[in-house]
């Protein structure tokens, strides 16, 4: 656990998280299918908390360096995640 938590960055942690239980994925892609919307349970991801959910979204679109723009006042846990991903 020591070796890992000297290598383990932020990103590569958030990168090896799990996409969430399977079943669920697979019942919410049935909701949107109701509803009339292609989605497969490959493009699920279900997270533990909105912290989690932000993270992940941030990796996903942005990039070191990008300008990101947030409300005053911002919630703190947001301004930490950008500051990780250096946008």
């Amino acid at each position: 656990m020591a070796a890992v938590s000297k290598t383990a960055t932020a990103i590569s942690v958030i990168e090896s998280l799990p996409p969430g239980n399977e079943a669920l994925r697979h019942a919410i892609a049935q909701r949107y299918a109701q509803q009339g919307m292609h989605v497969s349970p490959d493009e699920i991801v279900i997270t533990a908390g909105a912290l989690e959910a932000l993270n992940l979204s941030l990796q996903a679109v942005t990039e070191p360096g990008d300008w990101v723009i947030v409300e005053n006042p911002c919630f703190y846990g947001a301004l930490q995640a950008l500051e990780r991903l250096r946008a």
